[in-house]
């Protein structure tokens, strides 16, 4: 081989190696952008996993009841957020409890369940532990669902409390947070007393009376509208079933399904003790 050919070799290695190591170093940095993206997309999805309140720093899962409406105000999950709803369960716990709260967890939703303390004595210990950790309210039905309006002020209040007594058994020594009269029937008297919110609805199933899988569906998804609290009740094994469609159905036309106090608190509603609330839309509560 001549001097030349074996220079003119040499520089083709050369610059053979100068061009892998190039086109290694974009890669390289292709794989870091990638890297970074999914990183973001990561964080992304954590925060919209969280309550992140900027200015107190406090994180509270979604679906708190502790959340403020000041806080669900700056908080841009729920401030960007349109399609919130409440859906809340009365008369229960029972034997299909457990599996509607199958369903709240497979969708990532929450719900607020309105107990009667006859029933907690017999489902409570294997429910309200699983409904806090899913991140569903407590609420208060009464013990034996009596029409308050026949009962003294302090019967009725004694019915709250031995309710309340027995759900804080089961979560932590905390009773419920908010509170539903049997019927929808209240005295001023009893409410200026009970000490708590009390949450009444804007959109009846009448699950009770049509006990009817189909019905349960038409009646929410026909009439569901941002800001209302729905009204079924988890002791009715049509309802849990119809819940299998309704909750699904919910979260894919844009619903976020969280809990009362975050239902108001998205709406800019502070609930206050002695109030009752129908349903939130901007701000209103249909009172």
């Amino acid at each position: 081989m001549d001097r030349n050919r074996w220079k003119a070799q040499c520089q083709i290695l050369i610059c053979a190696a100068v061009l892998d190591a190039a086109i290694l170093g974009l890669m390289a940095g292709t794989v870091q952008v990638r890297a970074g993206a999914a990183d973001s997309r990561k964080e992304l999805s954590l925060a919209e996993e969280q309550a992140i309140l900027p200015d107190t720093g406090r994180i509270l899962p979604a679906g708190s009841p502790e959340m403020t409406a000041e806080e669900g105000k700056e908080n841009s999950r729920f401030a960007a957020l349109g399609s919130v709803v409440a859906l809340t369960f009365d008369d229960g716990p029972d034997v299909y409890t457990g599996e509607l709260l199958d369903t709240l967890e497979r969708y990532g939703a929450q719900a607020t369940f309105f107990m009667l303390g006859s029933n907690v004595e017999k489902y409570g210990a294997d429910t309200i532990p699983r409904m806090a950790a899913l991140g569903c309210e407590l609420g208060n039905h009464s013990y034996s669902h009596p029409n308050m309006k026949k009962l003294s002020v302090d019967d009725g209040l004694a019915q709250f409390q031995m309710t309340d007594d027995l759900i804080a058994q089961y979560n932590n020594g905390q009773g419920a947070t908010v509170v539903r009269f049997p019927y929808g029937n209240s005295t001023d008297d009893l409410l200026a007393e009970i000490g708590r919110p009390s949450i009444m609805w804007d959109v009846d199933t009448l699950d009770w009376e049509t006990k009817n899988v189909q019905a349960n569906i038409s009646a929410v998804l026909n009439n569901v509208s941002p800001g209302d609290i729905i009204l079924m009740h988890d002791i009715h094994e049509a309802t849990v079933e119809s819940c299998a469609t309704i909750v699904p159905e919910l979260v894919n036309r844009g619903y976020e399904l969280v809990t009362i106090h975050t239902l108001a608190a998205a709406n800019g509603v502070d609930l206050a003790a002695g109030e009752t609330y129908y349903g939130f839309h901007n701000g209103a509560t249909n009172e």
